[in-house]
């Protein structure tokens, strides 16, 4: 009698599995009707299930500069680069402060070699402060380390003084 309990249990193993199985991959295989749950009409995911919850919209490949155009504003009015130049630190890593002067951000791409695409947070027409320093003794940068013989660029906003990018490059 054990015998032929174990053969029932072994007949509706080999029934189950196999039907399971196709179950399973008919639930995997099965392509939702309409958007998925959690989209809004403009493609934008909610986050949370309801409707009043907070979106992601899409991503904007063409955003609005936060700094806009201003180059009609007269040099009377830019901000005081001399408040963000720390002359006494330039002296004290024996540094030389080479040159400070304004001009378009486009201008600041030509002659520094980038690209005005990659900066889309800033109008090509946007005044900005270009200040270069040399460092011949190097400069012990927080996150790299020493940089040695090296030229920092800070490009400033020119009506609010807000560093936009500075960049480091070795002359060795």
């Amino acid at each position: 009698m054990a015998m032929s309990l174990r053969k029932i249990i072994v007949v509706l193993a080999f029934l189950t599995i196999p039907l399971f199985v196709l179950s399973v991959n008919a639930v995997m295989n099965e392509k939702p009707q309409g958007k998925p749950e959690g989209y809004t009409a403009d493609d934008a995911v909610n986050l949370n299930p309801d409707p009043t919850g907070p979106i992601i919209p899409r991503v904007n490949s063409n955003p609005e500069a936060v700094f806009k155009a201003n180059k009609e504003t007269p040099k009377d009015k830019l901000f005081d680069i001399n408040k963000k130049i720390k002359k006494d630190k330039i002296a004290e890593n024996k540094g030389k402060l080479q040159k400070v002067e304004v001009k378009t951000f486009r201008e600041y791409h030509q002659t520094s070699g980038t690209k005005v695409k990659d900066f889309t947070q800033v109008s090509p027409d946007r005044l900005v402060w270009v200040v270069e320093s040399y460092y011949p003794e190097g400069i012990n940068h927080p996150k790299v380390g020493m940089i040695n013989n090296v030229q920092v660029v800070g490009v400033y906003d020119a009506e609010t003084g807000a560093l936009i990018r500075e960049t480091y490059r070795s002359l060795q």
